[in-house]
């Protein structure tokens, strides 16, 4: 049995579901840019300096690790971003799922209503057959 709240409590759901497979997406893009940092701060613990060598050799590894440290700090600033995304997403969430509770209340109020004037009136036609069987008798 439906309700003329239910097309609206599904819509809400749907909105609920979407936002969440957003944030699913932004958790899962958090995880591969962090996993991007472990795997640069490893490249730049794997430099070694070697105790005696060419002075070119030793600014090239410097270079590297320079680099290595930029792209780490780059990282860190998109996690940041995506953060924050996801705040904004959570809030979005929150608000969204207070919707959908509300339409589910008001479908199960409305639902209810609709069973009570359906059992009233099943009470009635019972009384109006019951008066009709009476009155037939009494013929």
């Amino acid at each position: 049995m439906a309700s003329r709240f239910t097309p609206v409590a599904k819509i809400a759901k749907f909105k609920l579901d979407r936002l969440l497979k957003e944030r699913q997406l932004l958790e899962a893009q958090i995880a591969r840019t962090q996993e991007e940092i472990r795997r640069l701060e490893d490249e730049v613990a794997n430099i070694h300096y070697p105790p005696q060598g060419s002075l070119a050799l030793m600014l090239a590894l410097k270079e590297r690790a320079g680099i290595y440290a930029r792209e780490i700090k780059e990282k860190q600033g998109i996690i940041q971003m995506l953060e924050g995304q996801k705040q904004i997403l959570v809030e979005r969430m929150a608000q969204a799922n207070l919707e959908y509770e509300k339409m589910r209340h008001l479908e199960s109020r409305d639902l209810a209503m609709e069973l009570k004037r359906a059992k009233e009136r099943e009470a009635k036609e019972l009384d109006a057959i019951g008066l009709t069987l009476f009155t037939n008798r009494g013929v």
